[in-house]
């Protein structure tokens, strides 16, 4: 007879750590759709010349950028998170 492994069963770490990888999770597919709603032109490289200076198009860039900074932060926290699982 098996019995299936409950992992959050195994410590008190492990269920927080798997709880923090699954908030993490949340947030990484948030930003995901986040940054795939920004217009086309929004991700496209301007030579400094012919740069949008329209206020919405430099937000949209600005906002892009941090959601992409963000992402890249989760990322990083959910490699920690499964790592710490891991072990």
């Amino acid at each position: 007879m098996s019995f299936r492994h409950n992992p959050l069963s195994a410590s008190p770490t492990r269920a927080l750590a798997l709880q923090q990888y699954l908030l993490l999770h949340s947030e990484h597919e948030s930003l995901r759709l986040s940054l795939a709603s920004y217009p086309i032109d929004t991700l496209t490289s301007y030579p400094a010349s012919t740069y949008p200076s329209t206020p919405y198009s430099l937000a949209a860039a600005a906002a892009y950028d941090s959601d992409n900074r963000k992402l890249h932060d989760v990322n990083q926290q959910i490699k920690t998170a499964l790592t710490e699982l891991l072990n």
